[in-house]
């Protein structure tokens, strides 16, 4: 849950205008078409979530269930949290930080039950999955494996959509007062 709503909440910041001035750096030097800036900001969104989720199991799940059980949910933790991160990714389209703030980007006067819905199915049926897979190691590992294929599928999908990303044009460049 914890790793869920830090990924909500990145990507809610991503599109947050910080420095609007020094966006030209990215005007100027920038190799659009490219899914590297995509690729830095899946790894930003799994790093964040990952370490806090990951704490958390420690500090709650260990003591309960000792340490078998918590180093298979660890791994599921983090199979979770990099495929949250993943489709939040996708739904990103351009160079966080560089971009005057869209009105209503999140609309979370509107949209919660999605976040509520998105936060459902990255905390609860993962668990679930593996509460019925828990005493079979070989169910585990076909889990795991069916989770790190969901991972890879949406790297797939959102390396060719990080090519249509774009920059905020500037009214200097377009010969706008």
């Amino acid at each position: 849950v914890i790793g869920y709503w830090i990924i909500v909440g990145l990507r809610s910041s991503f599109a947050m205008p910080t420095e609007l001035q020094a966006a030209w750096v990215f005007r100027v030097h920038s190799r659009l078409p490219s899914a590297s800036y995509w690729l830095g900001l899946r790894a930003a969104m799994i790093s964040f979530a990952v370490l806090p989720a990951l704490a958390v199991n420690v500090l709650v799940v260990l003591p309960l269930v000792g340490w078998t059980v918590a180093a298979w949910h660890a791994i599921f933790v983090c199979i979770a949290v990099t495929f949250g991160a993943q489709a939040a990714s996708i739904t990103i389209d351009s160079v966080p930080f560089t971009r005057a703030y869209p009105p209503g980007h999140t609309k979370l006067k509107t949209r919660w039950p999605l976040y509520f819905g998105g936060m459902y199915a990255i905390a609860y049926w993962p668990v679930r999955w593996e509460l019925a897979a828990l005493h079979d190691p070989a169910a585990l590992l076909r889990l795991a494996t069916a989770g790190v294929a969901a991972v890879v599928a949406l790297d797939l999908i959102g390396r060719p959509s990080a090519l249509g990303w774009k920059l905020q044009p500037h009214a200097e460049i377009l010969g706008d007062p």
